[in-house]
């Protein structure tokens, strides 16, 4: 086995003489390090706590070698900017064209139509380089979110790009007009290092996928670079003179062996310093800021140190380890892909054996990558075919993943499954409109400023000849959408009116994080105003307020009154259960094993939805029953629920579109008990009895 490893990496070395004229197998076993540490990380986190920085050795290792090309060709005078891309693209596109496709084709089969839109737009971004960007309006690297993202590693190979782009222009400008490349190059490295410490602290997420931040890691591979080819001696005899120093060492090593002892020591602190960051560094310390220094100082070592240092040579230059490295760059692509479509497929954190049996999927297939398509392509024949083939198919992909996002998914693959989860997105995209908020303006303008202001303003008809009225948050919205699934639009005419977080009560602003309370209560006062208005729904996500607060029961209190004053019967909202995890892993579940037990992680019991109504139910209790005549209360998690537990699922229908916001379909189903509520419900008068 180690004599077939050998022969791989040997002739590889010799298909490559004429672009890496210095093949070193053990940059090639450091390439090995850096993939262990990252899917160690991403399968393993708790064990591999740091794993994420052998990215940042990827950096380095790919700053020293293309400024080494780069260096070489422009001494030579032979460098060509088509010539360097084309090669670029040939190392880049094949692997990376092969795990976009199948990527989409597992989607397909496997992916909700919101998963699948997400999926389609990082495809679309991923293949035009630019996945960081996109992910910066997104989750944070290290958020749970990311393990629902197949995708989301692109980003440092976005990274990657970017800097191939932009440093090979600036490279040959300042050697076309005689600049100091090493100077430059320095420079460049210190102001980027520089912006990441500043950034890591005032905005993180910027310094972790912007590429300002991030840039000082290549550029460290390429300082290393000039200094290997152009100043390797000079540099190694001021390294030796104050290492042998004589305050250092008393009896230094005789002057023929201090370059073997200097050369061992720096590997071996490079190798410690890689090792103990891997194990010790947490995601959740500032990162990359000053920590990120430490993996990239030791890669620098490792490198400098050269193939005859005792760690690169029967370490990192072991075949088996070499062979790792060969294959480091498709199965970086491969192992996050299938770990994360793991994540999605399973309603848990997945076992060590199932993360191991995705690693070893990931091994095979990135081996048979790198032999079938990487190597043919890369080391066959030099042909422009190839190069305008791979832009041709990237472009394709790109083209795709972008389709698919415009088509939010492709609802109709899951018709059979839940159509209604299908259009859920869709439907609930609108949330405001014009229309609503010039009705609301004609027919009470005492706060036209604040009207602008609502998140929820939807009316089928004009809001001054709406009979019901549904005030709240988000979770208001889903069941005005309900309702109107329902509901003859024209016999009960609807309007939703409401700010996002903002629970329906006049002094919303004591007891949650509303941010235009008034614009609530202009809404209040609207309603209780309009004559044609007969019914009030006050529903919201009401554990985000401060239940336990005196203001909030003297506030629901005050805002029942007002309406109670005004003839309006008031239907009070007890919420849906709360999920403790998400729903998408119950779709699969349901999806492709067509059962959902009667426990586990899809179910939620009524004792956990009863601790989550605690606060508030007995609030709504006191008003019930000290105005019966007009506070009904509508509990909107019973149909949701049996006598013991509340579900993600009945039937063939998906409730949640997340672990607090119903489908399009959930909400007509819970809805659908709110409409005999409606129809036996009569104006009263402000003395509570009925006209």
């Amino acid at each position: 086995m180690r004599g077939f490893l050998s022969r791989v990496w040997s002739r590889r070395a010799a298909r490559e003489h004429n672009f890496h004229p210095s093949y070193r197998p053990d940059v090639d076993g450091l390439r090995a390090l850096a993939i262990l540490a990252v899917v160690g990380f991403h399968a393993f986190p708790g064990r591999i706590h740091g794993g994420f920085i052998g990215v940042d050795v990827f950096f380095v290792i790919s700053g020293f070698l293309i400024s080494s090309i780069l260096y070489k060709s422009l001494g030579r005078g032979d460098f060509r900017f088509t010539e360097f891309y084309a090669h670029r693209i040939k190392r880049i596109f094949p692997a990376l064209s092969v795990v976009l496709a199948a990527s989409l084709v597992l989607g397909w089969f496997a992916l909700l139509p919101d998963e699948f839109t997400q999926l389609g737009k990082h495809m679309a971004a991923g293949a035009g380089f630019i996945l960081n960007f996109v992910l910066l309006r997104e989750a944070g690297y290290f958020d749970v979110a990311s393990e629902l993202k197949p995708l989301m590693h692109l980003w440092s190979l976005a990274i990657e790009e970017q800097f191939y782009l932009v440093f090979p222009l600036i490279l040959w400008g300042a050697w076309r007009l005689g600049f100091n490349l090493l100077s430059l190059v320095v420079l460049g490295a210190l102001v980027s290092f520089g912006v990441n410490v500043v950034w890591v602290h005032a905005h993180p997420v910027w310094a972790f996928f912007l590429p300002f931040a991030r840039f000082w890691e290549l550029l460290a591979g390429a300082v290393l670079a000039h200094v290997v080819l152009f100043h390797r001696a000079a540099v190694g005899a001021w390294i030796r003179r104050w290492a042998f120093h004589p305050w250092v060492f008393a009896k230094p090593p005789a002057e023929s062996k201090q370059d073997t002892v200097l050369n061992n020591t720096l590997a071996g602190l490079g190798f410690g310093l890689i090792v103990v960051s891997a194990l010790v560094l947490r995601s959740t310390w500032l990162f990359p800021g000053g920590w990120a220094a430490l993996p990239v100082l030791g890669a620098c070592l490792l490198i400098w140190a050269g193939p005859a240092a005792f760690v690169n040579r029967f370490v990192l230059a072991n075949p088996v380890v070499v062979f790792i490295g060969l294959i480091s760059y498709p199965l970086y692509l491969w192992h996050w892909p299938l770990l994360s479509f793991l994540h999605i497929a399973v309603t848990e954190t997945p076992s060590w054996k199932l993360r191991g049996g995705a690693l070893a999927l990931s091994a095979l297939l990135a081996t048979l990558t790198y032999f079938l398509i990487e190597k043919p392509i890369r080391f066959g024949r030099k042909t422009w075919i190839k190069t305008v083939g791979l832009c041709a198919g990237m472009i394709l992909l790109g083209a795709a993943g972008w389709g698919l996002y415009l088509k939010k998914g492709f609802p109709e693959r899951f018709a059979n499954f839940d159509a209604t989860f299908a259009t859920a997105v869709q439907t609930f995209s609108v949330r405001s409109t014009q229309e609503c908020r010039d009705g609301l303006g004609k027919a009470y303008t005492q706060k036209a400023d604040g009207i602008n202001d609502y998140t929820w303003c939807v009316s089928t008809e004009s809001p001054d000849r709406a009979t019901v009225a549904v005030l709240g948050d988000s979770h208001a919205y889903n069941l005005y959408h309900g309702l109107r699934a329902n509901l003859d639009e024209q016999a009960w005419p609807l309007v939703l009116l409401g700010h996002s977080v903002c629970p329906p009560i006049v002094n919303a602003e004591k007891v949650s994080r509303c941010t235009d309370p008034d614009s609530v209560r202009t809404a209040i006062a609207f309603i209780a105003k309009t004559p044609t208005i007969r019914t009030v729904i006050l529903a919201s996500y009401w554990t985000l307020a401060s239940l336990d607060h005196p203001a909030f029961q003297k506030g629901l209190e005050d805002t029942v009154q007002l309406f109670r004053q005004h003839g309006k019967r008031v239907i009070l909202v007890k919420d849906w259960p709360e999920l403790p995890f998400l729903p998408g892993p119950c779709a699969h579940a349901k999806l492709f094993y067509h059962l959902v037990q009667r426990s586990g992680p899809c179910t939620l019991t009524r004792e956990a939805v009863d601790a989550q109504r605690r606060l508030y139910k007995d609030h709504f209790e006191a008003l019930r029953k000290a105005y019966p005549e007009t506070v009904t209360i509508f509990d909107a998690g019973a149909p949701l629920c049996d006598d013991s537990l509340c579900w993600v699922f009945k039937g063939n229908r998906l409730f949640y579109t997340d672990d607090n916001h119903l489908t399009l379909g959930g909400a007509a189903f819970v809805s659908e008990r709110l409409i005999p509520l409606l129809q036996t419900s009569a104006p009263v008068s402000s003395a509570g009895k009925t006209p």
